[in-house]
């Protein structure tokens, strides 16, 4: 689908990445990006409300203002359905067309939930229009380094879990980390190729436009290698003409 406008914008995030991300996007691609500000005004607590999750290991179900996540320890932050909360915004956002994709950065924490294992994952990006990146999702959805999660169950207290995260400090992204913006671009880059090709994700595991399972893989194809791969660089170029 041909894109000849993107705009940016933003809900719920306490630190502003806007403007890195319509840099990025500016020098990517050769259509008309745009701040169109914050969604609180569009988006009521009422509406996001309905799209939380209450029990983790369960399709979604409507939730109430008084209804208490079951799970929510788990991932430690309130979860949101990326599907349903993709659908409020739809239903709030004032009407773009099919040429307009609309990407919204939130620091909720966006799940999607998965018939396989039958429970709800984390995801940093859901794709379509508009397009969700979730900061919180970024940093929770790839995994930490397995002798991390190891270290810490057998931590004997506190004291000693902090010493654990002191010591993997670095190796994976944390809350308001200075990296997100840079890590960003690839699933700003995820959301852009899916509207245009409807497939967001590369095969090739060195691609910047891979789903990265793994923090340091992460880290690594945002933040060190940058590579994409021949078919995407075609996709890219051909979307520049």
């Amino acid at each position: 689908m041909k894109i000849s406008k993107i705009l940016i914008r933003e809900e719920h995030s306490a630190i502003t990445y806007a403007g890195r991300a319509k840099r990025f996007l500016s020098d990517m691609f050769d259509v008309g990006v745009e701040y169109g500000g914050d969604l609180s005004g569009y988006v009521g607590p009422e509406r996001v409300e309905r799209t939380r999750i209450l029990d983790l290991k369960r399709p979604f179900q409507p939730c109430s203002a008084t209804g208490r996540a079951k799970d929510e320890t788990a991932l430690g932050l309130e979860a949101y359905d990326g599907f349903e909360f993709q659908k409020m915004l739809r239903e709030c956002i004032p009407a773009v067309s099919a040429e307009t994709l609309c990407i919204v950065i939130t620091d909720r924490l966006t799940c999607t939930f998965e018939a396989d294992d039958f429970r709800y994952h984390a995801r940093a990006v859901v794709c379509a229009n508009p397009a969700i990146i979730s900061t919180a999702g970024m940093v929770e959805a790839p995994a930490r380094p397995r002798q991390y999660y190891l270290d810490v169950m057998a931590s004997l207290s506190e004291e000693d879990a902090d010493s654990i995260r002191e010591r993997y400090r670095g190796r994976f992204l944390e809350h308001c980390d200075p990296r997100i913006p840079k890590v960003m671009e690839g699933y700003l880059l995820q959301a852009v190729v899916y509207h245009a090709t409807g497939d967001a994700f590369c095969h090739n595991a060195e691609c910047r436009l891979h789903n990265s399972h793994w923090q340091e893989d992460l880290l690594r194809l945002q933040m060190e290698t940058k590579y994409i791969c021949p078919r995407h660089k075609g996709i890219i170029r051909q979307m520049r003409r």
